[in-house]
């Protein structure tokens, strides 16, 4: 899938105007919203999830980036509604989809979103079922991404179906934005909030990439590839050499101390691991040969930091780092870069995010009344879309969906949760943003 946007669906959102005419129209008030609740079909919201399980959207920077026919999926679906659809690709083979419900003119704006691609499956044999035949056993749909996270984004399409075929006024803008995500949102969600930010400003975005509690603040993440240059040799010969792998290795035990070089406040929402950040090696790669000394080895690291830490505040302290490695060992050749998924979002944003804040207060009632549970606020060691919150709009991660084993083998979604989630995601957009229409 190529080219910037795809235009309005004229032809579309005509049919569908045409199919729904003849239908009441709903209003904010209960007899309303108890119309649109009807027209959930809990069936086609399985269905729907099964669907999406069934189309591989694989990702591995780097490596694999599966992501054409879930897009176009996720367009056909969009269209469907009667949305205005636009797609923005910088990167090929990671397009950004877009779909739009226009209100009325001066409205609030919420965004509902969700990321299509998963990581990978790691093979069948890790798996007691296909993880792509979304197999239901047990009141589970079982298959790589039913939890995370393609459960929500079928939610949100049945919810936001009922809410069309109910003729619903709104009065602002619904969007749809769904991102190619686990690490990839960086080869689009930049270029978007640069270049075309009206795409995606919003007052709101609620992520369905989110647990039962609301994200109050997300502590962020750096990842960084550091590549360390030696010289290669014989390692039974007289050639001068210099190990790469013993030069990166004391590279990597001097980052993992990090309360020797790393600055940083605990915040009372982050109680695991003592309230310290985290240093994590991710890959590790190095030679070539059990008898060639390595020239080169390159290891991608995570680094979490806590709130308050900020990207260019992390850099600067792990290049005093290095420089003081460097001086200890001239033999140290190292550089280091930036990976994609790098975000941080500045800590001053994340004091909106308060109990009356109306989608947070929408969402804890709406949980409350369906769910039966108020949900609370915690920390998040992720990222928190540092690009949808420059573009204005405060991003609210929190998901009504119920599943398990995200990332591991198994990855299960619970039957009546998508079906309630769909209830629950139409409920929110109906108190936010229908006319009052009784």
């Amino acid at each position: 899938m190529t080219g910037h946007r795809l235009g309005t669906a004229r032809t579309i959102t005509a049919l569908v105007h045409a199919m729904i005419a003849t239908a009441p129209a709903a209003g904010v008030g209960q007899a309303g919203l108890d119309q649109v609740l009807a027209r959930i079909d809990g069936e086609q919201v399985v269905e729907l999830t099964r669907t999406l399980v069934r189309i591989p959207s694989e990702y591995s920077e780097g490596t694999l980036a599966n992501h054409s026919e879930i897009a176009r999926f996720l367009v056909g679906e969009l269209k469907s509604l009667g949305m205005e659809v636009h797609v923005v690709e910088p990167t090929p083979s990671y397009p950004l989809v877009i779909g739009r419900l226009r209100g009325a003119d001066g409205g609030p704006v919420l965004g509902m979103m969700g990321h299509y691609n998963t990581v990978p499956s790691g093979g069948r044999a890790r798996w007691t079922v296909d993880p792509f035949a979304a197999e239901i056993r047990d009141g589970r749909i079982y298959g790589r991404g039913a939890s995370d996270q393609k459960g929500g984004i079928a939610a949100l399409l049945a919810a936001t179906r009922a809410i069309v075929e109910s003729r619903v006024a709104l009065r602002g803008d619904l969007l749809h934005v769904y991102i190619p995500g686990e690490g990839a949102q960086d080869h689009v969600l930049p270029h978007v909030a640069d270049n075309t930010p009206e795409l995606i400003k919003a007052d709101w975005y609620l992520d369905t990439d989110g647990g039962p509690d609301i994200v109050q603040v997300a502590a962020g993440h750096v990842w960084l590839k550091l590549t360390v240059t030696g010289r290669s040799a014989h390692p039974g010969g007289s050639t001068p050499w210099v190990n790469a792998a013993h030069k990166l290795s004391k590279v990597l035990v001097a980052v993992a101390d990090f309360d020797d070089w790393m600055s940083y406040e605990k915040h009372p929402l982050f109680t695991s691991l003592g309230g310290k950040p985290r240093v994590e090696i991710g890959t590790l790669e190095a030679g070539k040969a059990v008898n060639q000394i390595p020239d080169r080895a390159v290891a991608q690291i995570d680094i979490r930091v806590n709130p308050k830490q900020t990207i260019d505040g992390v850099m600067a302290e792990l290049d005093a780092l290095l420089a003081k490695l460097k001086k200890e060992d001239p033999e140290i050749d190292i550089t280091v870069e930036r990976l994609p998924g790098t975000q941080v979002v500045p800590y001053h944003h994340w004091a909106s995010i308060t109990p009356d804040d109306p989608l947070v207060a929408t969402i804890r009632a709406v949980s409350q009344a369906r769910l039966g549970r108020t949900p609370g606020f915690i920390g998040s060691r992720g990222g928190g879309r540092p690009d949808l919150w420059r573009v204005g709009a405060k991003w609210i991660s929190w998901s009504a969906n119920v599943g398990a084993n995200a990332h591991a083998p198994d990855e299960w979604v619970d039957v009546e949760g998508v079906r309630q989630s769909a209830r629950v995601y139409a409920e929110i957009v109906m108190r936010l943003l229908a006319q009052s229409g009784e």
